[in-house]
């Protein structure tokens, strides 16, 4: 241990004076201290030097310098406590990630990917201790910030399939997802959770999506046929972008949508447009991480 704690002390020194003190590499290597810290058992340390650890932004500790392998600071601390979990020490796991959120909560908008990406660790984490009503709580929680990115019909994909392995490991086995001809598997129990009913009793009945709603697809396309048309109706392209963003202003045709506004502005120099579609594009890219 003491020999172990001595080479990553001098490692997180180097990257200090190599790179900074505030630098993705010196947090990517405390991150490696703090994890094995847990590792070995020294749970008091561990958590004083990850508190270090969340006082910094998140966007930084998403991040790694090098190229190749190396995690980031976020990464790191993920699966240390993924492991500590799969041990038994699920208590410990909890309170890292919770730490990390709490963190992430501190810095980031409440519908950021970032936080639904660590809801859902903390919901696996739940799932190694069988504290299920905790995990379908924080599922839940996330597929209700997904949904802002990728529209209702997709959280069984965003969401890792983690409802239908819930209801697997709870003994409910009748809700499982459905194959929809178009768009890939659906969960008509995750659909129902979030108060869409109706859309997942037809979805379950037909295996079909209920008439009129579109796919992501055919989002993406109908984003598409709008740039390639070259028109240049300003208005027109306003009220597609408003239709697009009903159930997923977050989702790919609607920031497709929003360059296209960007341009039309531009071109007309309408610079009050052009100012809130730009605003609009910048607090979506806040949204996401910066390393997909």
């Amino acid at each position: 241990y003491t020999q172990g704690e001595a080479l990553l002390k001098q490692a997180l020194r180097k990257s200090g004076t190599l790179y900074g003190y505030n630098s993705t590499s010196y947090y990517a290597q405390l991150a490696q201290l703090v994890s094995f810290y847990f590792e070995q058992g020294k749970t008091d340390i561990g958590f004083s030097t990850l508190d270090r650890l969340c006082d910094v932004s998140p966007r930084i500790l998403e991040l790694s310098s090098f190229q190749g392998e190396a995690e980031s600071a976020c990464q790191t601390l993920t699966r240390c406590a993924s492991r500590l979990a799969s041990k038994g020490k699920g208590d410990i796991a909890e309170k890292i990630l919770q730490k990390m959120l709490t963190n992430q909560e501190k810095f980031l908008e409440k519908d950021d990917q970032r936080i639904a990406d660590l809801i859902l660790a903390l919901a696996d984490t739940a799932i190694t201790q069988k504290k299920y009503d905790q995990a379908e709580e924080l599922i839940v929680r996330a597929a209700k910030i997904y949904i802002l990115y990728v529209g209702k019909y997709n959280l069984h994909s965003a969401t890792g399939g983690r409802y239908e392995q819930l209801c697997v490991a709870n003994g409910r086995k009748d809700r499982q997802s459905i194959n929809v001809r178009g768009i890939g598997w659906v969960s008509p129990a995750l659909l129902e959770k979030l108060g869409y009913v109706r859309e997942a009793k037809i979805v379950q009945e037909t295996h079909r999506l209920p008439s009129g709603e579109m796919t992501d697809e055919d989002r993406w396309k109908l984003s598409l046929k709008e740039e390639q048309s070259r028109s240049e109706n300003l208005q027109r392209a306003q009220e597609l972008h408003r239709e697009l963003c009903k159930d997923q202003p977050f989702g790919r045709a609607a920031v497709q949508m929003l360059s296209r506004l960007m341009y039309l502005a531009l071109i007309q120099k309408n610079w009050q447009v052009l100012k809130e579609s730009a605003t609009d594009r910048c607090r979506i890219y806040e949204r996401q991480p910066d390393i997909q």
